[in-house]
This record gives structure tokens, sequence and C-alpha cells, in this order.
């Protein structure tokens, strides 16, 4: 997911360890789901005979009252696209300072939303199609520092409609990165140079 960084610097070795890290877990989940989905379907035991012998004909009758109910039906969706995994867990997700609240935490996908730039309402995923890092700031947050905006792989976007003074750093992936409750440009820099952001140097 990096953004852009030197080759061979600190930032490469963190971001393939990270790879690792993230993607390991969610792999295994697919891979349990989709084992447990065909064995139901296709395995000769004794539990999932029975299940697809007796217990789901008479479980059909109430497919539909199921199928009605959106927020189920939505949840299934979700596990089964891995809308629903996260990255909490990974060094690139670091909070800042001050939880921002209200806010999706760091490693967790960014939801859609109607927001503001200033003019009339846009979907916030239509704002984060482009590449590299976006930083989302609330209208009364202070800006960045200058250091951290001077790539090409940084975007900056002021949410009118967002009251508070924190903000939000998007991975290219669509997961929260960074957060912060106030203003933290110490923090935010760290973060940004280690996904390959930025050439501040990373903390010892």
């Amino acid at each position: 997911m990096a953004a852009g960084h030197a080759e061979g610097g600190p930032a490469d070795d963190v971001l393939l360890d990270s790879y690792d890290q993230e993607r390991r877990p969610a792999a295994h989940h697919r891979i349990v789901l989709t084992h447990m989905a065909f064995c139901a379907e296709a395995s000769t035991g004794r539990i999932p005979s029975w299940l697809r012998g007796v217990a789901a004909p008479r479980a059909a009758p109430a497919v539909p009252a199921l199928l009605d109910r959106r927020r189920l039906v939505a949840d299934a969706m979700r596990l089964i696209s891995q809308l629903r995994v996260n990255y909490r867990h990974s060094p690139l997700s670091v909070q800042g300072h001050r939880d921002l609240r209200g806010a999706p935490r760091p490693g967790d996908r960014l939801t859609d939303a109607a927001v503001s730039l200033g003019g009339a309402p846009r979907r916030l995923h239509q704002l984060l199609a482009g590449p590299g890092v976006h930083l989302l700031l609330q209208c009364d947050a202070a800006p960045p520092p200058p250091q951290a905006v001077t790539g090409s792989h940084v975007t900056v976007l002021r949410l009118a409609n967002s009251p508070g003074l924190g903000l939000v750093a998007v991975r290219p992936d669509g997961h929260v990165g960074f957060q912060c409750g106030r203003a933290d440009p110490a923090g935010l820099i760290d973060w940004l140079a280690l996904v390959g952001a930025a050439t501040h140097p990373l903390r010892v």
C-alpha cells in the first residue's frame, strides 16, 4: 500500500512485514469459511448429510423471512466480501493524540458518507478514488505541517460538514492508518514516513 518512497529505506521493511501481518489472518478466515461451505455442500459425513437432508428442508420456509431482514443480509454480504476485515493490530495502524470519537479506528475500513468540501455534497469514496494517502481534516482542524504535503502522494481534504479539530489519514486501500482528535503534527509526520509518503526520519 506504499504511497511512494525511496527504495531501501526503513519504510520498505515495515511495509513488507505489515502485508503478512494484515493479510495472513484475512486469508485464513477466508479459507475457513470456504472450507465450511464446501463441507456443508459436498461432504459425505454424518453431520453435513443430516444438515442437507433434514435440517435444510425444515428451515427452507424461513428463508424468505430471513432475506427480508436487510440488516442481516447486509451483515452476511459484508462478511463474505471481507468488508468487515480490519487491520487494527497492524504496525501501520497508529492512534495519534486523543481519540477521534465517532471516527473509524486505525485499521478499520473507512465507510462511505455524504460530505461537503464547501460546496454541494459529494460521496466520500469518490473523493478517495485517487492514488496515495488522503488526509481528511475536520472543518476546524489545524492544517498539516508543510513537510507532510510536499510530495504528490498526499491529498488534503477539509470536510466542511464535519465539526471538530480532528484528522483521519486514509491509506490507498481505503483503511484508516492514522487518526487524532487534535493536531498531532509529529505523529502525523512519523506515520507518513512509516508508509513512505514523507521523507521525515522515523523516530527511534
